[in-house]
Order: structure tokens, then C-alpha cells, then sequence
């Protein structure tokens, strides 16, 4: 944290400007190594400290850190009890049963991780969506390219892997070329990858959206953009609150998909109902 200084800019770097803004900010963040190439920053001078505003809506970031600060390897960043519904040929019966459901930030030196990714990985239902599949070294270069400000993320039920997924900043992310996100939204992509903990998804996507509403106030919507042919998960998604945004389908680089959106308004409601975790 730095002094307070007031700063005039026209977003391009050019102080005082005719048609230029004051504004606060506070917060600062040592520059990045993609600074120079990322499309969506651009940098101001505040004495030695930079400053940095989004060049696609024209907002200032006033706790940059965010998008940069990344909770380490294998922290947990959430943990909540769970209500499961009953499945088909439980022999737990008709009754919900309790599970603790957690999420780990992914750690590539641990072998528990990258093995589990790996199995997922190239099982033959992840791989048709993920194209992800081949030998360990595979799995841990994807994970050591993923961008600066997406978190790959192991999702445990009861200290058991269920799921993989990355939650992502949506401004800087390909996904804000299609739809206008504000500025602390975010995304996420996701696999199930343990076939008897399959069903689960409604369930652990409300500690998801627990843990992303909690950790900025700011957030007003996570996106989620699946391959257009995945429509059992899309209309998943749409039975748990997710709706269209947008034109409702956008042809990606590498896929045409769906963009949909859950509203903050939405798990409100769902939390005000005791649908979902507080």
C-alpha cells in the first residue's frame, strides 16, 4: 500500500488530457511480466508505483491485486458442509446425507494432483471436450500455461478428488470480446472426473459461487461458456439459475458455445431460500 495520490489520465497514459478523468487510487501491484503485451492494461505514472486501468470498459482498479494475487499451490480456499441429495441405488437410502466439500488451489509438485488430472484427462468423455489428453508431461505444461489470471482449482468431497476446474477474471479473459463484463466478474470451465461422484454438480457449484461472492463484494455474475454441443451440461446450468447472455451462442477460436451467466441477484435468492451454503 502506497499514499493516496490523485492522478488525471485519458486512459492512454497521457496525463491531463481535455477530456480526462480524476480519479483515486490506492492499491498497486508490481508490473507484470505480460504488461507490455496484455491487450486489456494499460499503466499510468504515480510517482515510482504504476497504476492500472481496464482499457476495455475505461475502469480503474482500485485493488489490482486482485487479479494478480493467486492463492498458492494446495491452500484450500473454501470448505463447507454439503447437503447430498439421494441417488438412484444408494444403499444409503431416499434420505440427503452430509459430505464436506472443499476446493484446493491445484499444485503441480504434487503428485496426487497431477496424477488425478492426468486419469481425468484422458478419460474419453473429458478428453472430447477438453482436448487435454496424452502422457503427465501433457497435464503439467497445461497447468504451468494456464494465464496469469485464471486458478486451476481440485475440487474434494469428503478429502476425495471429484472435480477439476479454473476460475477465471472475465475481463481479462477471451470471454469479455463476446459480452461487457464488469469489472470484478468471473468465470469458470469445469469436469467432473470421478464417474461415481457424478450428479454432484449443483451441489458443489453453489461452494463455488459461495466462495467467489464472498471473496470480492464486487463480483456481479459468473460466466460459463460450454461447447454448444454439451447440452445436458447447459441445460444443468440453466436448472441451477444460469441464464443466456448476450446472443445466447458465440463462435469462440476454438469452440461455438453457449454464454450464460449467474447473476449475484440469483444465489441471493437461492441463500435467502436455503437452497445453497451461506
Amino acid at each position: 500500500m502506497v499514499q493516496q495520490d490523485e492522478i488525471t489520465t485519458d486512459f492512454t497514459g497521457t496525463p491531463s488530457a481535455p477530456h480526462s478523468v480524476s480519479m483515486k487510487v490506492t492499491d498497486y501491484a508490481p508490473v507484470p511480466t505480460h504488461a507490455a503485451t496484455d491487450p486489456y492494461w494499460e499503466w499510468v505514472q504515480v510517482g515510482p508505483q504504476r497504476a492500472y486501468l481496464l482499457r476495455r470498459n475505461r475502469q480503474v482498479v482500485d485493488s489490482i491485486d486482485r487479479y494478480f494475487r493467486r492463492p498458492p499451490p494446495g491452500a484450500t480456499i473454501i470448505s463447507s458442509v454439503v447437503e447430498l441429495p439421494a441417488r438412484s441405488g444408494d444403499p444409503s437410502g431416499s434420505a440427503p446425507r452430509l459430505g464436506m466439500m472443499s476446493m484446493q488451489v491445484f499444485d503441480v509438485e504434487n503428485p496426487l494432483h497431477v496424477d488425478t488430472l492426468h486419469r481425468w484427462m484422458n478419460l474419453s468423455r473429458v478428453a472430447e471436450f477438453w482436448k487435454e489428453e496424452g502422457p503427465k508431461s501433457h497435464q503439467e505444461g497445461y497447468i504451468r500455461s494456464l494465464p496469469w489470471h485464471s486458478t486451476p482449482l481440485l475440487v474434494m468431497l469428503n478429502g476425495e478428488p471429484l472435480g477439476y476446474l479454473e476460475a477465471y477474471w472475465a475481463v481479462p479473459d477471451r470471454i469479455s470480446a463476446y459480452h461487457k463484463p464488469e469489472t470484478y466478474d468471473r468465470g469458470f470451465h469445469v469436469l467432473v472426473g470421478e464417474d461415481h461422484l457424478r450428479g454432484f454438480l449443483t451441489v458443489w457449484f453453489a461452494v463455488l459461487a459461495q466462495w467467489i461472492f464472498l471473496d470480492d463484494a464486487r463480483t456481479t455474475k459468473i460466466y460459463a461458456e460450454p461447447r454448444i454441443d454439451n447440452v445436458k451440461f447447459i441445460q444443468t446450468l440453466e436448472r441451477m439459475g444460469f441464464e443466456r447472455l448476450g446472443p445466447g451462442e458465440i463462435q469462440m477460436p476454438h469452440k461455438r458455445a453457449a454464454l450464460l451467466g449467474f447473476r449475484r441477484e440469483t444465489y441471493d435468492k437461492l441463500v435467502a431460500a436455503g437452497l445453497v451454503p451461506l
